[in-house]
């Protein structure tokens, strides 16, 4: 708002913004935050705050929204927040609503508002080899039930034989590979079935899918990030360490870029992580303690 009155525009010469098709409960949220610098905003008015904020170039209260729509998504908040982020130039907001799609797609797919998403969004969910998924079938399901809500006439054969594709279909289970045979979407298409049997072909011939990563693996690639590390492939562990790690315990070298070093660290799944053979060994001693006492 600052800038409206100290920019030569009309504002600052008459001392005064018009605001237009503002409800007031929106413009009582931005009021509220320019004087108590708090954001208490019903989740029906986030969106228009959001545009007011945009509107009035009020930073703080545009930064204080955003943290507010990506704490609050949700499968069925998580299409309209990408919606918004793409309507209103801010990637950043459509980024974090497409990786909420990318970890959580059985659970997206399942809301009305996928329908609306445009078919080169639902492209970029699918195709992503940071999709995370139980199993193939989920992303063939969710192809099925986007394309089921579509009117026919509305899906373009170009943009339906690039979604068939999305799909890595030797991946499938048998049973499920015989159902999409008969699937009236893979029939819609004129290459269709010969996506499904290349698919096939190039895993006979030594080239098989990509795995989709699982929700840990994307959330521990997001630790690695925060952490600063990258994984050292094709490290050997000492074989007298090696010894001392459990099945359950998985041992990986990272290199640490601010530190300029290799760590190894050793991880379980429950009980975290830990930086040296001695820490791991501590814990696993310490658990070993406790279930002794329990039978006591």
């Amino acid at each position: 708002m600052k800038a409206a009155f100290a920019s030569g525009m009309q504002e600052s010469i008459s001392a005064r913004v018009t605001l237009r098709d503002m409800r007031a409960a929106v413009f009582e949220a931005v009021i509220t935050f320019m004087y108590e610098n708090a954001t208490s905003v019903p989740e029906a008015d986030i969106a228009e705050v959001l545009q007011a904020a945009r509107l009035l170039q009020e930073q703080e209260l545009t930064n204080a929204t955003l943290n507010l729509l990506i704490a609050r998504l949700s499968p069925a908040s998580c299409i309209e927040t990408w919606r918004m982020g793409d309507v209103l130039s801010l990637p950043s907001l459509a980024h974090r609503a497409k990786l909420f799609a990318l970890k959580h797609l059985s659970e997206v797919s399942a809301q009305d508002s996928f329908a609306t998403l445009p078919a080169a969004w639902l492209h970029e969910l699918l195709r992503s080899d940071e999709l995370a998924v139980a199993g193939e079938q989920v992303v063939y399901r969710a192809l099925q039930q986007w394309y089921g809500l579509q009117q026919p006439s509305a899906v373009a054969m170009s943009d339906l034989d690039l979604l068939l594709r999305t799909v890595r279909w030797a991946l499938l289970p048998q049973e499920t590979v015989n159902e999409a045979n008969g699937d009236a979407m893979v029939r819609a298409s004129a290459d269709g079935m010969a996506i499904v049997a290349v698919s096939f072909q190039d895993a006979l011939f030594g080239r098989p899918p990509k795995l989709r990563k699982s929700a840990a693996q994307i959330n521990q690639d997001a630790m690695d990030e925060r952490l600063g590390r990258r994984v050292v492939h094709n490290a050997r562990l000492p074989k007298s360490m090696a010894d001392k790690v459990p099945a359950d315990w998985t041992a990986r070298q990272y290199w640490y870029e601010k530190k300029e070093k290799r760590v190894w660290v050793f991880a379980h799944p429950i009980h975290g992580e830990y930086r040296s053979i001695e820490m791991m060994t501590l814990k696993i001693c310490t658990l070993e303690s406790v279930a002794l006492l329990d039978t006591l």
